[in-house]
């Protein structure tokens, strides 16, 4: 199976893409990344093919973050926040999503594994369903589905069971959709409509779930809040936790064939393969 992984040019959202490419390339599968330049020494070594970002989507976003680190020593304000989520997540969307389509016709990836906040894939997950390979999100930080006790995806709210937290969250909410989550929403779906693509479905970060065929969500058992159960099409929910990793063991005994052979097709190993590999026996 041949598998593209694509993250922005930050080193929390490349690495995990690493771990999971050395896994597949172990396994048997052909996996290529395409990310920074940063990165390409490292994933060289491993001996994985490597992809770059355009420029507009590499070192412009390196010098965007260079510029905000300096520019804010301490916690940046509301408006500064929603500037940079812009330039670094949003903007270089276009660039990532131009040379994806050029790397897909010299890779013919069987999987494309996003991780987060790599934009680059909405326009293609957007278009016709027919002329794209299976899409799996890779959560690098807290599942991006709304929550249960209504807290919003980014200040790092406890999870509660509390009636009067559930209040003070919604108002915590409702200030980040409006400082945040509804302008860069509006940003994105603005770019897209220039790429003749529809609007986002959420958020900017909760489309990347909501839009993926697969959900890979790297996290121990209660570790992530409950999530609100989304409507989505997908094939299969993979939260990498005791209780889903036995689950879908139960599955996969099902489906094996008399005499000891699988009847996964190439799409269907790519979860199974990464829940075995990535938690510890």
């Amino acid at each position: 199976m041949k598998v593209l992984l694509a993250s922005i040019p930050a080193t929390g959202h490349f690495s995990p893409l690493l771990v999971i490419a050395r896994i597949l390339k172990k396994a048997g599968h052909e996996p290529a990344i395409y990310t920074s330049q940063l990165f390409r020494d490292k994933i060289e070594a491993a001996g994985i093919p490597y992809f770059p970002l355009p420029e507009e989507a590499d070192q412009a976003v390196l010098d965007e973050i260079a510029s905000f680190l300096k520019r804010n020593r301490r916690a940046p304000g509301p408006e500064e926040m929603l500037s940079i989520f812009k330039t670094v997540f949003v903007a270089p969307m276009p660039f990532q999503f131009r040379r994806l389509q050029a790397v897909l016709r010299e890779f013919q990836a069987d999987v494309v594994v996003h991780e987060t906040c790599f934009c680059g894939v909405f326009p293609l997950l957007l278009g016709p369903r027919s002329e794209r390979p299976l899409s799996a999100y890779l959560g690098i930080s807290a599942l991006s589905l709304p929550r249960e006790d209504g807290a919003p995806w980014g200040p790092g709210l406890i999870p509660t069971t509390d009636p009067a937290k559930w209040k003070e969250y919604a108002r915590i909410a409702e200030e980040v959709n409006e400082q945040r989550d509804l302008p860069l929403k509006q940003y994105a779906d603005r770019m897209l409509a220039d790429l003749g693509r529809p609007g986002l479905p959420g958020g900017v970060f909760e489309s990347a779930a909501l839009l993926a065929d697969i959900i890979l969500q790297p996290c121990g058992p209660s570790f992530e809040p409950r999530c609100v159960s989304p409507r989505r099409r997908c094939t299969l929910l993979a939260h990498l936790c005791w209780k889903a990793r036995e689950r879908c063991r139960r599955d996969w005994k099902k489906r094996k064939k008399p005499g000891g052979k699988w009847s996964w097709s190439a799409r269907e190993r790519l979860p199974t393969t990464i829940l075995e590999s990535c938690w510890p026996r």
